[in-house]
């Protein structure tokens, strides 16, 4: 099993870009913590667990698609709900208390996904490559993918972990060390389940956050 602590980073939000077309917001003392990163045994990336203060996320692999996961009711803390109701981001989570969550607004392959959860940025390939759209960076930890031969396009690393799959393309080892992530494998149907894309069926299932299954790693 590869289990690390989770990378937290916590100081004031910054004013978005106009010319994004982002939402104006005051400074904010925020507090985000990426708690862990899931990735599929063929290795795909599947997606990110994040908690806001006394709330979860869950955020897709593809940039677009975020589910709430947990809200405290809390009255000692502001957990309101907002969507963007018009633009390019009809539809989207616009915030959660003083967390705003910033999408791409540029067209092209990063068009829609998200670029900030208060203080935690994404980044993406945008290179004309094969990794094109994937996730490139969260915060300060980089992702690395195979592009070629029989592990087609691949995880490789996340950070200073290290990914190797067998014959069959299946992951067959996890190596290395980085403080601040927790990495779990997931299938890609448990996944699609918790993010509400499929409904749920003998041999999907996954358990409520954050009481996750270990996995066999």
């Amino acid at each position: 099993m590869v289990n690390y602590p989770a990378f937290s980073t916590t100081h004031s939000t910054p004013q978005p870009r106009n010319n994004e077309g982002y939402i104006a917001q005051r400074l904010v003392n925020n507090t985000v913590n990426l708690e862990k990163i899931y990735i599929s045994e063929e290795g795909t990336n599947l997606g990110w667990i994040i908690r806001i203060g006394n709330s979860v996320v869950a955020v897709d692999a593809g940039g677009s698609l975020i589910k709430i996961l947990e809200r405290a009711a809390d009255n000692s803390s502001d957990n309101t709900v907002e969507y963007y109701t018009s633009g390019i981001n009809e539809g989207k989570l616009m915030r959660i208390g003083n967390t705003y969550f910033q999408y791409y607004t540029s067209s092209g392959v990063l068009q829609g996904k998200i670029r900030s959860i208060g203080n935690l940025y994404f980044q993406y390939y945008n290179n004309g490559s094969v990794e094109n759209g994937k996730i490139h960076f969260i915060g300060n930890i980089y992702f690395r993918y195979y592009n070629a031969g029989v592990n087609g396009v691949k995880i490789q690393s996340i950070g200073n972990v290290n990914f190797t799959y067998d014959n069959d393309g299946r992951m067959q080892r996890i190596s290395g060390s980085q403080p601040g992530i927790g990495i779990q494998t997931r299938s890609i149907e448990q996944w699609r389940v918790l993010m509400g894309v499929i409904s749920e069926s003998p041999g999907n299932q996954l358990q409520p956050f954050p009481q996750f299954p270990t996995n066999r790693f």
